[in-house]
């Protein structure tokens, strides 16, 4: 597959650590060393940013070197969200309570996923209480 999206495309034949590469990638991106991605965008994606290495390094083959530069590049710009969050609550745009009790408010992680990358970021979570009859009620049991 790889080297039918590499002919099609008329990149640069990989060698055979940049092939491993895009292999070890694959399973890392499907999160099973078992199986390996094979959406088309993101593997042609792929090959033609190590490609581009490859030229700028004046080399007849694309090797392991140059795939690892593009997964590096791919991640540096999709991390610029995960660092925009960061950048917030570092200059105090977002503020995070971390000490005190309040009643229904708990500090949490909310997951964000963009495909290539994975990143947590902190959230409140804030529930409405009152004075009941005194029993916990399991909402999924409830409703059935």
């Amino acid at each position: 597959m790889v080297a039918t999206l590499q002919r099609r495309q008329g990149l640069r034949a990989l060698d055979s650590g940049a092939v491993a590469r895009v292999i070890e990638h694959s399973a890392r991106l499907v999160e099973d060393s078992a199986k390996l991605l094979t959406h088309v965008r993101s593997l042609n994606d792929l090959l033609i940013e190590a490609d581009h290495f490859a030229a700028v390094a004046q080399r007849a083959a694309v090797c392991a070197e140059d795939v690892e530069s593009a997964i590096a590049a791919q991640l540096k710009r999709a991390d610029r969200l995960r660092k925009l969050h960061l950048g917030d609550i570092i200059d105090g745009t977002v503020l995070i309570d971390t000490s005190g009790l309040h009643a229904g408010q708990v500090n949490g992680l909310g997951v964000v996923d963009l495909g290539n990358l994975v990143f947590a970021h902190p959230v409140r979570i804030t529930a409405t209480a009152r004075l009941g009859e005194g029993n916990v009620i399991d909402i999924e049991r409830e409703v059935e």
